[in-house]
């Protein structure tokens, strides 16, 4: 009964709040580093989540246009071992399969593979001038390395 009674006080009660006050503000922080990769798209995007099934189809190049009608141009790091892993957790596909996929419809002409940056920068720099830009990049404790591009969540 003693922990009870413990949260009918003011502390209790502080401890509480504070307890919702930082796991409720501290989600998208947890689930960037869960995952390891935060994906991106420009500031003005109406998108606040996507799918992982819409995501996939993003980078096999099977949808090519947002809801809005506006190319869909999308980003990942060339070099980055956390990237590969998500891509590979993306489109499931490992590295090496991603590439032959990709060379295999540019060859035959049936498509343009996602834009591979060497940097971070590169996929920053793109979304933020290019508003049907998307891009999957490691995930940083530093937020302020995304500023001006809008992070979504993943379902």
């Amino acid at each position: 009964m003693r922990p009870l009674k413990f949260l009918k006080t003011p502390k209790g009660i502080c401890f509480v709040l504070m307890f919702l006050w930082v796991s409720t503000n501290c989600s998208s922080a947890l689930y960037a580093n869960s995952n390891s990769y935060i994906i991106l798209v420009h500031k003005d995007s109406s998108l606040s989540s996507i799918s992982k099934s819409d995501l996939k189809l993003i980078f096999l190049g099977k949808k090519k246009l947002w809801r809005s009608g506006k190319d869909i141009k999308p980003y990942y790091l060339s070099s980055e071992t956390i990237n590969s892993n998500a891509m590979k957790e993306v489109t499931s596909m490992s590295k090496q399969r991603f590439s032959s996929f990709w060379m295999k419809k540019v060859f035959s002409g049936s498509g343009s593979p996602p834009v591979s940056e060497k940097y971070i920068e590169g996929i920053i720099a793109k979304i933020k001038t290019q508003r049907g830009a998307i891009g999957i990049v490691p995930a940083s404790d530093d937020l302020s390395v995304y500023d001006q591009c809008k992070m979504i969540n993943v379902f």
